[in-house]
């Protein structure tokens, strides 16, 4: 299955709010390790979670954002976070070492979660219409 076949089963709201919490112990996992298995599963499936959750939020944003504004600034947003993530990762890495960008992932995995949630209680509140940001129980 494709993730467009996955936009009418899954909520793009749970998606964006447990997907990335797999990403600290994807991210501590490939740190941590000295065997290769785990790293090269735990790398693997980092990438899965980030293209696949980056693939809702980026749709969620298409269906919120009336004027597209944020969408086309989309590239612009992706192409900021990949330009300063090998600077971020190696400095961390240069001064503290390998695990630091572990934690580094873990802390701003709960940065995001508690951001976008703070965003959908803001939405609720203002637009008790709105259904996109709810809390859904998948169906």
């Amino acid at each position: 299955m494709t993730v467009g076949m996955l936009e009418k089963r899954l909520s793009a709201t749970t998606v964006i709010c447990k997907l990335p919490a797999l990403q600290p112990v994807f991210s501590m996992t490939a740190t941590h390790t000295n065997s290769f298995v785990p790293y090269a599963v735990s790398g693997a499936l980092m990438a899965f979670t980030i293209i696949f959750s980056h693939t809702f939020a980026f749709g969620l944003l298409a269906r919120l954002d009336n004027p597209g504004r944020a969408v086309a600034a989309t590239p612009a947003m992706l192409m900021v976070g990949a330009a300063i993530g090998p600077f971020i990762g190696g400095t961390l890495y240069t001064l503290i070492g390998m695990e630091a960008i572990g934690y580094a992932a873990a802390v701003l995995v709960a940065l995001e979660l508690f951001l976008f949630n703070q965003t959908r209680k803001h939405i609720a509140n203002t637009a008790p219409h709105s259904k996109n940001l709810t809390p859904s129980t998948g169906e």
